[in-house]
């Protein structure tokens, strides 16, 4: 389970004109005409890379979050689905179509530069909190049985993996869990205790995992000695790690609101905040970090997804789009 939230103003949707270029050259074709829908008021040249989200719908829609222009991709004809999510390099987007009993999900695999299908079909069955993605187009998986799967771009193949991937190296090798062993590739690199499960690792190799309550942090894979622990008594859903392993994105609920808090961890620029959220539930894919972890991406209660500075410095940035589940690629 995983993050979310967001409060907005109105931003209204208008049609780019298309300007026409002449040609010194009368013989040469006329240039081709498109129209661009841009988010009006969103601020140019603050930001990088593109927005992916899926709606109430399951329709994948994006924005180009340099310019504000909406991605055009293509409409889909799922009914139902649960989670979405893309490398940061962007090849790939993955949508989790529901299974028949709710619990797992079949991967719809669709090309991240025009969200056409990169599959005939769904790949496989996954449980929706065991998707993982890494830093070049890697998708990771494991199903109910422990059974794990890796797809590289641009290939898009299914190579099955020994143990549940939690992770990829930035070198691309899958980190693994076999019970409570952690191996990269048929090497051992560390023993989890019981009930601990792997939060994530960052771009530096930082391992965060989460054990009865407390956020522990090493600053390698094989390290003993974690760098920092928070306690996080009143965390209600899976956390999110930053790229940089230097914070923390979690869900809270006290009974009657839900909130979504960041929480700094001894490094980086972070701030300790807290956010509203959609409704009284959390699921993964609510919330985002973009790629070099300055800023945050949470999916709003009013159709609408608010943009953060991780820092707390600056107002929050609305994109009037009616976002269930968000991805940030580069």
């Amino acid at each position: 389970m995983l993050l979310v939230a967001g409060v907005a103003i109105l931003v209204t949707v208008a049609a780019a004109d298309v300007i026409r270029r002449g040609f010194d050259d009368e013989s040469a074709p006329p240039p081709a005409t498109t129209t661009e829908r841009v988010l009006e008021g969103f601020p140019q040249h603050v930001f990088s890379g593109r927005l992916v989200y899926a709606d109430e719908l399951c329709d994948v829609n994006g924005v180009d979050l340099a310019t504000g222009a909406e991605l055009p991709l293509p409409a889909s004809d799922i009914q139902s689905c649960r989670g979405l999510w893309a490398p940061m390099s962007g090849e790939l987007i993955v949508v989790g179509l529901l299974n028949g009993d709710g619990e797992d999900v079949s991967l719809m695999l669709r090309k991240g530069d025009t969200g056409e299908n990169a599959a005939d079909r769904p790949i496989a069955a996954a449980l929706p909190e065991s998707v993982v993605t890494g830093q070049g187009g890697e998708i990771g998986w494991c199903d109910r049985r422990g059974r794990g799967g890796v797809i590289r771009s641009p290939e898009n193949e299914v190579q099955r993996v020994r143990g549940c991937p939690a992770g990829f190296l930035p070198d691309g090798h899958v980190i693994a869990l076999r019970g409570q062993k952690l191996f990269v590739g048929d090497e051992l690199v560390r023993t989890l205790a019981p009930n601990t499960f792997v939060v994530g690792v960052s771009e530096h190799r930082k391992l965060a995992v989460f054990q009865g309550g407390t956020l522990s942090v090493f600053p390698a894979l094989s390290n003993p000695d974690p760098s920092i622990t928070v306690e996080l008594p009143d965390i209600a859903g899976r956390p999110l790690l930053a790229p940089d392993g230097c914070a923390i994105l979690y869900p809270a609920f006290d009974g009657e609101r839900a909130t979504v808090r960041l929480r700094t961890l001894g490094c980086g620029l972070a701030t300790d905040r807290d956010f509203e959220v959609r409704g009284s539930g959390w699921r993964d894919g609510e919330a985002t970090w973009s790629p070099d972890g300055t800023w945050i991406a949470i999916s709003g209660p009013d159709d609408s997804v608010r943009l953060y500075r991780s820092d707390g410095g600056g107002d929050p940035v609305d994109l009037r789009v009616p976002a269930e589940y968000l991805a940030w690629t580069g």
